[in-house]
């Protein structure tokens, strides 16, 4: 068994495609599902797993022994999983008109948006707001891509740049 593990990670310092096969049949679904603990997004969990594997393989990376490659693995999804999130800052504020609507629609948003009812429950200058949209959109610097956007075109966006 101890042989077995480590010609496996031998096989993966020398990028071997079938210790890649390997990597992928014993690590794919569990590093998936590791990604949506942090994520509400099959999808971009499966994609920074894939991102993963091509970036080891492209860096050639080595390792030293089967837990540092584990431990590798799992942190890496994990950092990768959050520096998503911290990428995909939306908040959703509660526009003076429409009290009835934002009730309505506000149980659809996903789990990592800010959504608050007044704008005095947000942070105001981390997240550069300076009125009471609907919807914003911000980039990894809290600056505002969309303001008062409908959640369509924020949707597209994230669609069209993370290709989701």
């Amino acid at each position: 068994m101890n042989e077995e593990k480590s010609s496996f990670i031998k096989g993966i310092n020398e990028q071997h495609p079938t210790a890649y096969h390997q990597l992928y049949n014993e690590y794919y679904k569990a590093l998936v599902l590791y990604a949506i603990n942090f994520l509400s997004s099959q999808q971009a969990a499966e994609d920074i797993v894939q991102d993963l594997f091509a970036t080891m393989w492209e860096k050639k990376m080595r390792f030293l022994s089967l837990p540092s490659f584990r431990t590798y693995l799992y942190n890496s999804i994990r950092n990768a999983s959050l520096n998503y999130l911290k990428h995909q800052n939306v908040v959703s504020l509660y526009p003076d008109e429409s009290l009835t609507s934002w009730n309505k629609n506000k149980g659809i948003y996903p789990y990592n948006w800010i959504v608050a009812r007044y704008a005095r429950d947000i942070d105001r200058e981390r997240y550069n707001i300076p009125a009471i949209p609907s919807t914003y959109l911000l980039d990894k610097n809290k600056k505002v891509i969309y303001k008062d956007a409908i959640i369509e075109a924020v949707e597209s966006y994230l669609r069209h740049k993370y290709k989701l």
